[in-house]
């Protein structure tokens, strides 16, 4: 996606998220807006995370069809912690 429009940069502080998920393999949006992105407001971590979730670095899913959602990594999220 080099030189894409929409191609997401990856930070420094979502390069700990994406190992932090990595180590854990799962975690809710509070955990992940505590420990990684607490100095910005919530809607905008979510907004981030929304995007790394739409460019495949990580994913989203329900448990047992309730509202309760976890965060989690996706392919392109593996392949970036091999890489680096």
């Amino acid at each position: 996606l080099k030189g894409h429009r929409k191609a997401v940069i990856i930070s420094n502080r979502d390069h700990q998220m994406i190992e932090f998920l990595w180590r854990h393999r799962a975690a809710t949006f509070r955990t992940l807006h505590t420990l990684f992105y607490k100095n910005i407001k919530m809607r905008t971590c979510y907004t981030r995370l929304d995007k790394l979730r739409r460019q495949g670095f990580i994913l989203t899913r329900g448990i047992d069809g309730s509202q309760n959602r976890y965060w989690g990594l996706d392919r392109r999220g593996m392949a970036y912690l091999v890489q680096t």
